[in-house]
């Protein structure tokens, strides 16, 4: 008789209890660290989380608008992965990534730089200090612009600018026939 009365009791604690354990598998299922297991055509990425993966997700790209930028994750990247679709289906998750790991170090630990490395060879290099900035480029630098405009002087491995136009303004021709003196226009 205390069963038949206590029944209606009963359901609603086991439906309290999965609601509970529903709400607490949505929650660790809303942000989960993995790694990027695959890259699909250059624009979206699976990530390993444990076992389990998710779907071909999107990841987050610092801008995306009228300015917008492109870096694709590298797989074994360590990436968050935010299921803004109630921890239920990873298809509404988005993979932050960009974090520092044991494959994938940061190349600098000097706070006083801000530092791009781009594979193996190329890299930009700012100092807060300084201002000063080198720029890594060992296949070359192409500039797309029809002008190249410096406040300063501009050096290779020779010399500077100025320096060429000191040798071309002070230069002089004593042979020849006439003789030719110095040079009449300045660089």
């Amino acid at each position: 008789m205390f069963a038949q009365m206590l029944a209606p009791i009963y359901d609603r604690l086991a439906e309290l209890e999965s609601a509970l354990e529903s709400g607490s598998r949505q929650g660790r299922n809303a942000i989960q660290l993995g790694t990027v297991a695959k890259v699909v055509n250059g624009r979206r990425v699976v990530i390993a989380i444990g076992k389990a993966s998710t779907p071909a997700i999107k990841w987050f790209a610092l801008w995306a608008g009228d300015v917008i930028e492109y870096r694709c994750p590298s797989v074994g990247e360590m990436a968050l992965v935010l299921n803004y679709g109630s921890g239920d289906n990873s298809q509404s998750s988005i993979a932050l990534v960009g974090i520092a790991s044991d494959q994938f170090p940061f190349p600098i630990d000097d706070p006083n730089l801000v530092h791009q490395q781009i594979g193996d060879l190329a890299s930009l290099t700012w100092n807060k200090e300084t201002g000063g900035l080198k720029i890594t480029a060992p296949g070359g630098v192409e500039l797309e612009t029809p002008l190249v405009s410096s406040t300063g002087d501009i050096k290779d491995q020779v010399r500077t600018m100025a320096a060429d136009r000191d040798i071309h303004n002070g230069h002089d021709h004593p042979h020849g026939d006439p003789t030719v003196g110095k040079a009449n226009q300045t660089q």
